[in-house]
């Protein structure tokens, strides 16, 4: 059952993740090659957008280096020949290679002419840009459009703001010139390097509302599970696998925030690029570590606590640089981030293997499948963050990562109660066993009262506590009179009964007394065992029992005392000392019982004889 769920699991997984997307392939919707710019110039002329949907402005744009442009000096620098032609999507860095004036800092200016369709004149096209690094003044024939950030060829005027920008083309003719300004001096790159797409202005803005629904669906679930995970930890701080989930929620949810379609930056308008690109590169540099240590709180074996705390350590100092330097000082720390997350990543498999292969634990498989999901989501993440191209939801894989991973826990605590169950039961057949031995150890099993052997260990463990505190120990023996003569007479199996009609009688008084430590200590003979208890109380009790033994009125014809069951009661109490043995106390009863005998049965008899010192070891208990 287990393995058919998790299967459906991994297929959601496929499912979210491997999204066809025509950005990456080069096709339209009906798997047709969609037109690229040659030379600057983009032939849409015999496009369909109505069967075949928005398409990508892919190919060689121009390229004019260190220039802004501006609606005054719009129609001078588009009436010259561009420095390059590029391609795009992609950053400029790579460029010096063709001319060493191109540097990663600096500023530079994108175009695009773009013929249509007549028909296209008359319909309300679009463009979507994804965010541009790190800004953009967005021309349409000379006529800005949109101004992302602040583009400026002085860096101490230049400002980053990433955001997804949707606007329809202004112009009803068969052709338009697109032109982007770039000023970049806050990130290691910059360049038009995420997809533009141009498309009917309702095909667009559909398409962007059902990601942006998606991604808002995915993050709304990634925030409730964090909280619920955090409210696991509240309540057992030692569950320090929800605190590590709750983490990664977090940074799932901001991460995939800023990503795709970024949500929020849609929510909260006010943010800009700066808060965006910190939040990645926090969640980026936090990840690897923070994945090492979910998966060693869960199969702990084979990772080492050094390593784990040493990856931890390089994280937040990482951290610690993105969260108190400039964009154009952290931005230079992607490979060394990029190679941090690979190294948790390949410590945290191996250990995961190693682990595996000790135990045959298969639920280590089922980890080792979603955490390969997410390394290669993540690879895939870095991979549109430098190459351009992006086919799958950030907010969906993460979304299934975690929820797999909730799955993967709710499975384990599933066995873990049934494990618990099963203990639980072993337990309680356990302890019913035990009652069982003690019975049979400690217990007599015809009158169901305690045994010589119980009576001699509690009497050694009183004597020994009193001998320290100074309090008496008192003891009454009790033995039924001529009781061979009523077994005689019976019979053993009427012998039998007797025996526990007298001990439920001195039960019964010994109760209304309060006190329960009746032993059976031979065939026919009882003890009771008080603490702290003068001569003349402990008489009087010997005395009592005495009496509801005979008002019983268990019939003895064969007594030579009466005709009725009756016992002798032997007494004695004294303040136990550490030189002297519990037995020097059981001697002193068994006297005072044997007066009773010697002097007419059905009788109390209360010892105050001087008694002889022995020496005496205490029994442990």
């Amino acid at each position: 059952m287990f393995r058919r769920n998790h299967l459906i699991v991994l297929l959601l997984a496929f499912i979210v993740t491997f999204q066809p997307a025509r950005a990456v392939a080069g096709e339209d919707g009906n798997g047709n090659a969609e037109p690229r710019a040659v030379n600057g110039i983009l032939d849409l002329q015999g496009y369909d957008f109505e069967s075949r949907g928005p398409l990508t402005l892919a190919g060689e744009w121009g390229f004019y280096w260190d220039i802004v442009v501006s609606p005054e000096n719009f129609n001078n620098v588009i009436s010259r020949p561009p420095d390059l032609f590029v391609e795009v999507p992609s950053y400029w860095d790579n460029l010096d290679e063709i001319d060493s004036r191109i540097t990663p800092r600096g500023v530079a200016t994108y175009s695009l002419k773009i013929l249509t369709n007549k028909d296209d004149a008359a319909a309300d096209l679009a463009l979507k840009f994804l965010s541009i690094t790190p800004n953009a003044d967005i021309f349409i024939d000379g006529v800005q459009v949109a101004e992302i950030g602040n583009v400026d060829s002085d860096k101490t005027l230049s400002e980053s703001g990433n955001r997804i920008f949707l606007t329809p083309v202004p112009v009803k003719s068969s052709s338009f010139d697109l032109t982007v300004s770039i000023s970049n001096y806050h990130n290691v790159n910059g360049g038009l390097n995420r997809p533009i797409q141009i498309g009917l202005y309702d095909d667009i803005l559909k398409k962007r509302e059902l990601k942006l629904s998606l991604d808002a669906l995915f993050l709304g679930g990634l925030i409730l599970m964090g909280l619920y995970q955090l409210s696991l930890f509240l309540l057992n701080r030692r569950q320090i696998t929800s605190l590590y989930m709750a983490i990664l929620c977090f940074m799932a949810f901001f991460f995939s925030g800023f990503k795709n379609e970024m949500v929020l930056l849609s929510l909260f308008p006010g943010w800009d690029g700066e808060i965006r690109t910190r939040f990645i590169y926090l969640c980026l540099t936090i990840a690897g570590p923070l994945l090492t240590l979910y998966a060693s709180s869960l199969y702990p074996a084979q990772f080492r606590k050094k390593i784990n705390w040493l990856l931890l350590s390089i994280a937040v100092v990482f951290s610690v640089i993105i969260i108190f330097t400039s964009k154009a000082f952290y931005t230079h720390f992607i490979i060394p981030l990029e190679a941090l997350i690979l190294v948790s990543s390949l410590y945290t498999i191996v250990m995961l293997v190693a682990d595996y292969y000790k135990s045959k634990d298969r639920h280590i498989l089922y980890y080792l499948s979603g955490l390969g999901f997410l390394v290669l989501s993540i690879v895939f993440s870095i991979v549109d963050n430098e190459n351009s191209f992006m086919f799958q939801s950030a907010a969906g894989i993460f979304f299934v990562f975690i929820f797999y991973q909730a799955f993967l826990q709710a499975y384990i605590f599933s066995n873990a109660f049934t494990e618990i169950d099963t203990l639980s039961e072993q337990k309680q057949k356990l302890e019913k066993r035990n009652v069982e031995l003690f019975s049979l150890s400690y217990i007599d099993n015809l009158t169901e009262t305690c045994n010589r052997r119980l009576m001699d260990d509690f009497l050694s463990s009183n004597w020994r506590v009193n001998a320290f505190s100074e309090r008496s120990v008192g003891i009454i023996l009790i033995d039924i009179d001529n009781f061979s003569n009523y077994n005689n007479f019976y019979g053993h199996k009427q012998g039998d009964a007797c025996l526990v009609k007298v001990c439920g009688l001195l039960r019964d008084e010994l109760s209304q007394i309060g006190q329960d430590t009746l032993a059976r200590y031979g065939g026919e003979e009882f003890a009771v065992i008080v603490s702290d208890m003068d001569d003349d109380k402990l008489y009087h009790m010997g005395e009592r029992l005495r009496k509801s033994v005979e008002s019983g009125m268990i019939a003895h014809p064969s007594s030579r005392v009466s005709d009725v069951v009756t016992i002798s009661v032997g007494c004695a109490s004294m303040i136990p000392s550490r030189d002297e043995l519990p037995e020097l106390l059981l001697d002193a009863a068994g006297k005072a019982i044997y007066d009773a005998k010697k002097h007419g049965k059905n009788r109390t008899v209360l010892y105050k004889s001087k008694a002889v010192v022995l020496k005496w070891e205490p029994k442990l208990v």
